[in-house]
This record gives structure tokens, C-alpha cells and sequence, in this order.
């Protein structure tokens, strides 16, 4: 089996299955995924600095901070879409920020006991995602990056699951929207294989790593946001705060 369809697996199967699993369970388990999400920021965070950010700065990319800082904003512009889904909370229509441990059903707002598809989260979350992908369709690519960006994507799915149950939805109607959301990081994938196979871009390692560039810039967005939001009235918090240097060290170390 080829690196591409291996990851192509794993991307949808941990979206699949981790939302799956709070929708068929009804079982809300984002609540319960406070430290895993922490530990997700700070692997991806370790992973940027340790590992992909060198690469970038090493290699022969025009302006690699440019790509950088073009990933940033892109990520900003997709918040304004997904209500900050992406970095496992939901901020309601007033703005307001969902922290870990409060009932979704109350927080969610004008979504609650709706059956009305949120079009414009599901658009945000599902190009937040494809971008998450493309770097997989490239050869000699990291494969921490995969496994981080998995830890990443678990707690995702179970706030979307959770999202789509306290709005009322029916479990085949969650399920669909779950799959549709899943098989977004895998397209990002065959959409960079295609590219690359047309022949119309001539460096194909540039296009790696400005790939690459434009993921750490939306890493860097989502898991400083993750880090910063870990702490409900930034309290010092002894538990997440070992999750945090565990998942900083294990980015350099692996």
C-alpha cells in the first residue's frame, strides 16, 4: 500500500471514527477532551518550531515568512466561517467562547433544537481541513506530521458531532455531514497529487514546502488558539499545563 492511500485512510478513518462514536454513542466526549486537545496544540506547536519551520527556512522558497504569514490569515478568514470549530470549540453567534466542560446544548445558540445546516461552519471547517491534507499528497514528508495532525483532527470531530446532535439532527443526517467533513483532508491530498501530476508546476520540492509554508502558518494560528484557550479564566491548571510539555517534547523528539 503507497504512503498516499495509507494516509488517505487514516485522515478519513479518524475523522469517521472518533464522530461516529458521539453520534451513534450520543455520548458527548468533546466534553471530555480538554487534555487531549491541549496536548494536540502543543504537539503541532513543538512540530512547527522542531521540525517544519527549518525545513521551510532552509529550503530555496522565495519569501518562506510570506507563505507563512499567507497560512495565518488564511486561517483567520476561515474563522470567521467555522466559529473556531477548528481548534475543537464552538464560539456562539454573539462571539461568545465555548469552554471546555460547559453543556454545547446551552452554548450553541441560535443552533440549538434546530435541524438548519450551519452552511457557513461546514464551509469553513471543510477548506480548513482540505488545506490540512495537501502536504500529504508530497514525497518525503514527515510522517509525525501525519499522527499530529490526526490527535488534531479527533477532538474536532467530537465537538462537530456534538454540534450536530444538540442542533437536532437525525443520526444519518450527522453521519452524512460527519463523512462529508472526513473526506475533505483526503481530497486535499489527490487535489496535490493531480497538480503535481499535470506537470504545469517545474519544482515540485517548492511546491512542497510552500504547501508546507501555508500549513504551518494555519498550525501556528490554531494551536497558539488552542494553548491560550486551554485555561478557563487563565488559571493555572497543573494537568494541562504536563500535557503541554509532554506534547512540546514529543514533537522534538519524534
Amino acid at each position: 500500500m503507497s504512503d498516499v492511500v495509507y494516509e488517505i485512510i487514516i485522515l478519513f478513518g479518524c475523522v469517521a471514527l472518533a464522530g461516529g462514536a458521539v453520534v451513534f454513542w450520543k455520548n458527548p466526549l468533546h466534553k471530555r477532551s480538554a487534555l487531549l486537545l491541549s496536548f494536540s496544540g502543543a504537539y503541532l506547536l513543538g512540530l512547527c518550531l522542531s521540525h517544519l519551520l527549518p525545513g521551510i527556512f532552509g529550503s530555496e522558497l522565495w519569501r518562506p515568512g510570506l507563505w507563512i504569514v499567507g497560512g495565518f490569515f488564511i486561517q483567520i478568514l476561515l474563522e470567521f466561517l467555522s466559529k473556531g470549530v477548528e481548534h475543537g470549540h464552538y464560539h456562539g453567534p454573539d462571539g461568545g467562547h465555548d469552554h471546555h466542560g460547559h453543556d454545547h446544548s446551552h452554548d450553541h445558540g441560535v443552533l440549538q433544537g434546530q435541524s438548519k445546516l450551519p452552511w457557513a461552519i461546514m464551509g469553513g471547517i471543510c477548506m480548513h481541513a482540505f488545506f490540512e491534507g495537501m502536504p500529504f499528497g508530497a514525497d518525503g514528508h514527515q510522517h509525525s506530521l501525519l499522527w499530529g495532525i490526526v490527535i488534531h483532527k479527533v477532538p474536532v470531530a467530537f465537538v462537530l458531532a456534538g454540534m450536530f446532535l444538540s442542533s437536532g439532527f437525525s443520526t444519518k443526517k450527522a453521519m452524512i455531514l460527519l463523512l462529508i467533513f472526513a473526506i475533505m483532508s483526503p481530497l486535499g491530498t489527490l487535489a496535490y497529487v493531480g497538480i503535481s501530476a499535470t506537470g504545469w508546476v517545474d519544482d515540485l520540492k517548492l511546491m512542497a514546502h510552500a504547501a508546507n509554508a501555508l500549513l504551518v502558518g494555519i498550525l501556528l494560528h490554531v494551536s497558539t488558539t488552542i494553548l491560550f484557550e486551554a485555561s478557563d479564566g487563565h488559571r493555572f491548571n497543573r494537568a494541562k499545563f504536563i500535557t503541554i510539555v509532554i506534547g512540546i517534547t514529543l514533537a522534538f523528539f519524534t
